[in-house]
């Protein structure tokens, strides 16, 4: 003979435990989804929002360093970028590497509930600012575009000359700027470069001498 109790206390208490456990499941679920993090401090549970670092590189691919640490995920494309969610409010080192281009790094700010944007990081070729850049003399100083596609630099010939050039990353190909006629070579003499400053658009490259 068996006895049944439709109403007896464990089966109440196994329903009003699971009803628990899925209301707590759910309100960290919809609070993970908004961008928070949870913090233990002691016995005291507090809720903390957060922002997101989205970036993209070209080419893709390089490996992604956040403060030292290494991430999962390459960088993406400038249409699938890559992300770094749940991040407090603060200053982080993003850093990306690629094999055969110089390595890229800049300090990315992140506020809580935005997103920090580094949409479009081009890498240099790692011969970019010694082979293609050096021939017989020197680079005595060198001043990257604002689009960070352009390097212009001021060239030591092998007789003691200052010269202006201009090195296109993409195409990997310089060009004389300054002075690339005889009557400018007599007309100025021995002069001397001495800063180079792009336009905000860097289409324009302005020096002193």
């Amino acid at each position: 003979m068996h006895s049944y109790f439709p109403h007896s206390p464990f089966k109440i208490f196994g329903f009003f435990l699971v009803g628990i456990l899925f209301g707590i499941s759910s309100f960290v679920l919809i609070y993970l989804a908004r961008g928070y993090v949870f913090e233990l401090n002691g016995l005291k549970l507090s809720f903390r929002k957060t922002g997101m670092i989205i970036f993209s590189s070209r080419p893709n691919g390089a490996n992604v360093t956040l403060d030292g640490k290494i991430v999962k995920q390459k960088s993406g494309s400038p249409l699938f970028p890559s992300r770094i969610p749940g991040l407090l409010t603060g200053d982080y080192a993003l850093r990306l590497e690629k094999s055969g281009y110089l390595a890229w790094e800049k300090i990315m700010h992140v506020d809580e509930e935005v997103v920090s944007w580094a949409d479009y990081i081009l890498f240099f070729p790692a011969t970019s600012k010694k082979d293609l850049l050096i021939e017989n003399g020197r680079v005595l100083g060198a001043k990257e575009s604002p689009d960070l596609r352009k390097i212009a630099y001021i060239y030591e010939n092998t007789d003691k000359k200052k010269e202006l050039w201009y090195f296109d990353n993409l195409a990997l190909e310089k060009t004389k700027l300054f002075p690339v006629k005889k009557e400018e070579v007599t007309a100025n003499g021995d002069f001397d470069i001495t800063d180079i400053k792009w336009s905000a658009d860097s289409s324009k490259i302005l020096f002193t001498k």
